[in-house]
């Protein structure tokens, strides 16, 4: 007996720890990770049409149990999220030329109700990717995967040199930079007068939407997106700078892997870069860019010469948070409050509670383009799901329509009477490549 006795009691004890441990981490899960969303609204009509008809704004959002913190969200997506195949999707590719001589590419997904391209005049959802990103990415596929069930057009637009395009000049892409993105819209709205477009944006795509809707208004130029969801928003793109340079595991994880998938594209596309500097024409250093290993490293070598800007103006003028008092459109921008590339205080609750265009929504967990739900969350995440409820609400119920608001009621642009001429450009209509 007593042998039995001193055999069990160092188990017993073993397993009494671990669940007294297992109930301190379900405690401090429940207490300090799930928590409804902060919602910074000044529009109570909008308000109130979110809470009708996007409850995933208001309810409890439980992040992936075993996973909750914001690096290991991000990552962990990154690595294990699966989504339906692009081949399985369908699409086709438009290549369009840009004014300048450099091309973009979009990539045209139809509804699974009217496949075939039968959806013409229906609106059309404009999907902004990240850094580097593309009709590759899960988070893309997810996205088009929802818009197709929901029975609405979408359209992937690739940054010069993504999603296996070729480079024709030296020009990529960056996040203050919104000219491709002013023609995209253009000529969407040229090809479609009828159509109402909505976009979401993650990451720098959110950066290029908040900035574009901003120069249309210092420009007096049309709009052409009705209204927008951006998700893991860089708001100051100084203070994003710093925590991405500061911080040992930014610096040396995140921000080395984004500097390689674009240094990977200058590598792409070296022999455009080596016949422009044969003939003088490059006003970047070619060959620094490649040995990048910092984000810092590549925006000195390559984004600010390219581009022309001053390194301050880059790094402050372009951020959404000097931008987003412009707003002339509704758009809801998604947090995570322990988001990685941007800081809590960076996040501009008080432009929220002075522009009734902006809905500002954080979570407390979610990290960068993380927001994993679930206790096995390889597919769908809490972004995957405001966004279905984002399109039902706004294009069928109209939900971010104000009476109190300066802007436009109604989200159509079909009754425009801006007119607009494409010009010199140059089309190519193809399956889409895998």
């Amino acid at each position: 007996m007593d042998d039995s006795v001193e055999y069990l009691a160092p188990r017993v004890a073993v397993g009494v720890c671990l669940l007294g441990l297992i109930c301190i981490y379900v405690i401090y899960y429940r207490l300090f990770n799930v928590t409804r969303p902060r919602v910074v609204c000044k529009d109570a009509d909008r308000l109130q049409g979110l809470r009708r008809h996007c409850p995933a704004l208001f309810e409890h959002y439980w992040p992936t149990f075993w996973a909750p913190q914001g690096h290991v969200q991000s990552i962990v997506r990154l690595l294990m999220q699966q989504a339906p195949s692009v081949e399985s999707l369908g699409g086709r590719r438009e290549t369009i030329k840009m004014s300048d001589g450099g091309h973009v590419c979009l990539d045209w997904f139809e509804s699974c109700e009217e496949d075939g391209g039968g959806n013409q005049g229906g609106p059309i959802v404009l999907i902004l990717c990240g850094m580097t990103g593309s009709s590759k990415e899960t988070y893309t596929r997810h996205w088009v995967d929802d818009c197709r069930r929901l029975g609405y057009r979408c359209v992937v637009f690739n940054y010069r040199g993504c999603g296996n395009s070729k480079l024709s000049t030296p020009k990529l892409f960056s996040l203050g930079d919104v000219d491709d993105l002013t023609e995209v819209a253009d000529y969407l709205h040229f090809h479609n007068p009828s159509s109402t477009i909505v976009a979401v944006g993650v990451s720098m795509g959110s950066v290029q939407l908040i900035r574009y809707v901003a120069e249309c208004r210092r420009k007096a130029r049309p709009c052409r997106i009705s209204a927008g969801l951006v998700f893991s928003v860089i708001w100051s793109l100084r203070e994003s700078d710093k925590a991405l340079h500061t911080n040992l595991f930014n610096k040396h994880v995140i921000s080395r892997f984004l500097t390689r998938r674009y240094r990977n594209l200058i590598k792409e596309n070296r022999q455009v870069f080596e016949d422009f500097q044969a003939r003088n024409e490059l006003c970047c250093d070619y060959e620094k860019a490649l040995r990048s290993t910092y984000l810092r490293e590549m925006n000195e070598a390559y984004v600010i010469p390219m581009f022309s800007y001053h390194h301050e103006p880059m790094q402050q003028s372009h951020s959404p948070c000097e931008n987003v008092g412009e707003l002339t459109i509704p758009v809801i921008a998604v947090n995570a409050v322990d988001d990685p590339f941007c800081p809590a205080d960076a996040i501009p609750e008080d432009v929220a509670e002075a522009n009734p265009n902006l809905i500002l929504v954080t979570t407390r967990r979610g990290g960068h383009i993380g927001f994993m739900q679930g206790l096995f969350p390889f597919r769908k995440t809490y972004m995957d799901r405001v966004l279905s409820q984002f399109l039902t609400g706004v294009l069928e119920h109209d939900c971010l329509s104000s009476s109190s608001s300066s802007s436009s009621s109604s989200l159509s642009l079909g009754e425009e009477s801006h007119a607009f001429l494409l010009g010199d450009c140059e089309l190519e209509n193809h399956a889409l490549l895998t």
